[in-house]
Order: C-alpha cells, then sequence, then structure tokens
C-alpha cells in the first residue's frame, strides 16, 4: 500500500524522524489559513500536491508561495487537476527549509535478492545490501554514508538519521521508506524534506494504527479494479507496460525493460508495476492486461509470466480474451526494419501487422502449459502479439516499440535498424 506524502511524514514523526511543520488543506481557503498558521508572509511555503507519483515538481505539482493568497490560488488550480492519472483531492502545505546539504535515501525490500537494500545518493550513488536477521545497526549506517561519499563531518547526525529511518521500516512493516531529499541545516539538524513510503497489507493484522490510513487511501479507477481481483497494480512514470507474475519476476522485468530502454534517445521505460499473482486465471489476467492498456502513456506492453500453479495456457486465454475485446484504432505496418505509424483522432496508436489492436504486445512464457500458451496464441491470430523466447530479448523488443511510439508520433516512416538489433530469431509473431 503506497501512502500519500503527508501519510509516510506522519508515521516518520512518530518515531522522532524530523520534518517540516505541514498542515493538509483540502480547499483553497483552507490553504490559505494553514499557510497563515505557518508563518507566511513571513517564510514562503511549499504547496504540494498529493498523489502517488513521481515527478510532481515536473508536473507543477509543488509550488512555493509568499503570501497565503498566494498558497490559495496555487491550491485552486492544484486541487481536482490530474497528474499522471491521478485525481488531486488535497494538498501539502510545508514550511521551507534552509538547506546546506541534501542528499537522497531509500530502504526498500529487494524481492529478487530476497534481502533488504539501502540506496543512498550524494557524491556517488551507493547500494548497500542489509541482512534481514542482522538488520541496520550503528555500523551498516556508517559503512552506507561511506559507500555514499558523505563529508566525515556530517556523518554522525546523518548516520542517527538512517537508523531512525530503519525503525520506521522495521516497525511499520514497510517494503519502502524513502527520505528524498535528506537535508541537513545550517544549525546542523536533519531533516526529511520529501517522504515517500509503502507498506506491507500482509502485515495488516499487526497494526491497526494503520486502519484510517488504510481508510483515507483513494484509489485510481485502475487501482481499484485491480485490488478487487487481489492483482498488486503501481502506476509508474514510463511507456513500457509491465505484466508478471510473482514479485520477484516482475521487479526483475522492470529492471530489464529499464536497462533497454537506456539504449534509445527517449530512454524509455516501465509504465506500471502489475503482478498478476501466483494463482491468477485467465480472467485476472485479462483485466490486467485490459488495466495497462487503458493507460494512455503505454506504448507498448511486455508480459513475462512464469508458469507454476497457474499454467502459461490460461495466462494465454487471458491475453486473447482482452485483445479481442479492445477497439480498433489506428495501424502500423511492419516492413524491414521499418514502421509506418498512424495517428487517428483520439492521438498516436502503433501495432505490428494489419491488427486492429492500437498497442503492441510482447509475451515471454515459460513453464507450466507452455507449449499449449504458445498454440493458443497462435490459433487466435493476432498478428499484434509477439512472442519471445526470453526475458531480454522480449525487454529489447517492448523498449525499442514504445522508443518508436515515443520519438516518432507522426504519420511517417521511421527506420530504427540502428538503434538496437531486432532479434528475429529469437522473436516470433503469433499472426
Amino acid at each position: 500500500m503506497n501512502l500519500f506524502e503527508h501519510q509516510a511524514r506522519d508515521l516518520f514523526e512518530m518515531h522522532q524522524v524530523r520534518v517540516p511543520r505541514g498542515i493538509v488543506a483540502r480547499t483553497p481557503e483552507q490553504a490559505r489559513v494553514a499557510a497563515a498558521e505557518l508563518g507566511c508572509p513571513g517564510r514562503p511555503v511549499l504547496v504540494k500536491a498529493q498523489a502517488k507519483t513521481r515527478g510532481l515538481g515536473k508536473a507543477e505539482g509543488i509550488r512555493q508561495a509568499s503570501t497565503p493568497e498566494e498558497a490559495a490560488d496555487h491550491a485552486a488550480k492544484i486541487i481536482g487537476g490530474e497528474i499522471d492519472g491521478h485525481l488531486i483531492h488535497r494538498v501539502l502545505l510545508t514550511e521551507t527549509v534552509d538547506v546546506a546539504h541534501e542528499f537522497n535515501l531509500s530502504l526498500m525490500l529487494d524481492r529478487a535478492e530476497r534481502r533488504y537494500v539501502a540506496l543512498c545518493s550524494a557524491q556517488t550513488v551507493a547500494r548497500v545490501p542489509i541482512d534481514p536477521l542482522d538488520g541496520l545497526n550503528l555500523g551498516k549506517a556508517y559503512e552506507i554514508v561511506e559507500a555514499a561519499g558523505l563529508p566525515e563531518n556530517l556523518r554522525v547526525p546523518i548516520v542517527t538519521a538512517i537508523v531512525k529511518l530503519w525503525r520506521v521500516f522495521r516497525e511499520e512493516d514497510a517494503t519502502l521508506v524513502e527520505a528524498s531529499p535528506l537535508a541537513i541545516d545550517y544549525d546542523g539538524e536533519v531533516i526529511v524534506l520529501g517522504a515517500a513510503m509503502s507498506l506491507d497489507e500482509r502485515a495488516a493484522f499487526r497494526h491497526r494504527s494503520h486502519a484510517q490510513i488504510r481508510a483515507d487511501q483513494r484509489l485510481t479507477p485502475a487501482e481499484a479494479k485491480a485490488k478487487a481481483l487481489g492483482l498488486s497494480y503501481t502506476k509508474l512514470d514510463g511507456e513500457v507496460g509491465v505484466i508478471g507474475n510473482g514479485a520477484g519476476l516482475v521487479m526483475a522485468t522492470l529492471d530489464a525493460v529499464k536497462l533497454a530502454g537506456q539504449q534509445f534517445d527517449t530512454s524509455v521505460g516501465p509504465a506500471n508495476y502489475l503482478d498478476l499473482g501466483v494463482t491468477a486465471g485467465s480472467h485476472a489476467t485479462a483485466t490486467g492486461l485490459s488495466i495497462v492498456l487503458d493507460d494512455p502513456q503505454v506504448k507498448a506492453v511486455f508480459v513475462n509470466v512464469f508458469g507454476g500453479i497457474t499454467g502459461c495456457d490460461k495466462v494465454a486465454r487471458g491475453i486473447v480474451d482482452a485483445l479481442d475485446a479492445r477497439t480498433p484504432g489506428a495501424h502500423c505496418i511492419r516492413s524491414g526494419t521499418h514502421y509506418v505509424v498512424g495517428q487517428n483522432n483520439d492521438g498516436l496508436s502503433i501495432t505490428l501487422g494489419d491488427s486492429s489492436l492500437s498497442v503492441p504486445v510482447v509475451v515471454r512464457l515459460e513453464g507450466n502449459g507452455v507449449d499449449l500458451a504458445r498454440t493458443i496464441l497462435r490459433h487466435a491470430s493476432l498478428p499484434n502479439v509477439y512472442l519471445a523466447e526470453s526475458m531480454s530479448v522480449g525487454a529489447i523488443t517492448a523498449a525499442e516499440l514504445a522508443a518508436v511510439a515515443t520519438f516518432r508520433e507522426t504519420d511517417e516512416a521511421v527506420d530504427i535498424s540502428e538503434a538496437a538489433d531486432w532479434p528475429t530469431a529469437e522473436l516470433q509473431a503469433v499472426g
């Protein structure tokens, strides 16, 4: 369960982690009153949209106000608007802080490695593993700040703050605790200026105090649809929709897509995290794929599934059901290494072959029922669906398709022959 920033700040404060004074406002008038209470106009305040997405600053979701009236004006422009598909219902007003030094720190669960990890970005980016049994003590905290290249004279207060943040992570059963940034003011005090946090919902029975947090969650339509079927869905800011089964496989797929996307000028990346779970059937798969395809930010989809309890054949049937239900869009004709990208009245659409599907889907299947699954997909004659023989090939293919759509949103032929080697031997059209 991803938290709004004001919810994460409240939990930080419960564990004696210092944050700037802040007040939540749901109307412009409440924002005006809050700004005055925080000392404005004597000191500027920040008006921050409360949305579970990255890049709020770039989307003008964080604005500075010098007067209470300006804070109210900013709130009026933010509340009721959308950022990355998230409807904004409230803003957080915080006092501003004079910062001498700042850096970023994240504590998270590394599902692929089955351990925790600390990421610290200062002079360099440090990735320090944390043993689940040993946890994060003073010695490990010093290891983190040393690996990140933080100055010697700042290490003692930062180490203390990192240990406190670990206490938040451990005692609240979090999967992510992020201080972005973690700053030091001119008095030498460490303060978290931006807070992010995710809680493990499976541990909710241990935390009655989280009941209000859960009640205050505002899910997007996509999140609500996924949650109703027990799917784990998180919106990200990239262009490649990612679907898998099992948290470790999905996380590895996100990394593969991000790595593959870095070779293109557009630097495409994953658009979402969607975990079907290990028991998802065809209906859950169809719903999950529909959720991803309904995101206008998605330019290509990569489905990466290892069949276990749920056979690949059920996943394949879900893919066919979801794509059969899609309405016709524009078309894209593949010829060699060229793509002709068509644009309809609703904006850019890109497909392969002469299918009506507006977003190409790359599928990699392994494990239980894989032969039957491939037969199902081939017999469905969906020329816009491609089977990849490996995760790396699937990630490269999906990233390349997304890069084409992102880079050339015109009625032009796009030559991508030199962008990446098309792995034709390991990629099969099913139509």
